[in-house]
């Protein structure tokens, strides 16, 4: 699982640095990532991946303490990963 947050996180960069193609959304209307994502969410959500990165034996508790599953989460990723302000600001707090 954690190979797979981390290639999303992969693609979100590649977005905000203008390389390779957008990955389309794979949001599911009944969660709550269909609302609209802004640059403080993104930033948010590259704290949890750093944590992530950080304790990768921790993955499930880390992201049930932020209030998401494994793939509300990705749903997440995928939806920053469209909006080029988003992936920028994700990308930015990434470094």
């Amino acid at each position: 699982m954690t190979t797979r947050l981390t290639s999303v996180a992969l693609l979100i960069a590649l977005t905000a640095c203008g390389e390779g193609a957008k990955p389309e959304a794979k949001m599911d209307p009944t969660t709550a990532t269909t609302a609209a994502v802004n640059p403080t969410i993104a930033t948010a959500a590259a704290a949890i991946a750093k944590a992530i990165d950080a304790a990768p034996g921790q993955t499930d508790s880390i992201l049930t303490a932020n209030h998401y599953t494994a793939d509300s989460f990705e749903d997440l990723l995928y939806a920053i990963a469209a909006d080029s302000a988003s992936a920028a600001a994700y990308a930015a707090a990434m470094k």
